[in-house]
């Protein structure tokens, strides 16, 4: 059974106005359906919310990334190492 929404939307009123503007009441009452489940279709309920708060409160909590200590992580030989201080840039003009 579907969740029982707060939302109230009066559908024989709003096929009464459509019909009074001069809609036809096939179509007014096809309308007035797609719009209450519309309406009505995408709402949180409580619950809803609840098992949202769990789920984000889970991946909040979740396992941490550690660092790894620099002597266990070696830097690959395939990588150049930056004199200290960083590169080295050109210089323009008189120094």
């Amino acid at each position: 059974m579907a969740p029982i929404s707060s939302l109230a939307f009066d559908t024989h009123r709003a096929v009464k106005a459509l019909c009074e503007a001069g809609t036809a009441e096939a179509l007014a009452e096809a309308f007035v359906e797609t719009i209450g489940d519309a309406i009505t279709g995408n709402i949180a309920t409580k619950a809803d919310i609840a098992a949202s708060e769990v789920a984000l409160r889970a991946d909040i909590s979740g396992p941490k990334l550690r660092s790894v200590p620099r002597s266990t992580n070696p830097r690959p030989p395939s990588e150049p190492r930056l004199p200290r201080g960083g590169p080295r840039l050109p210089t323009f003009g008189p120094n």
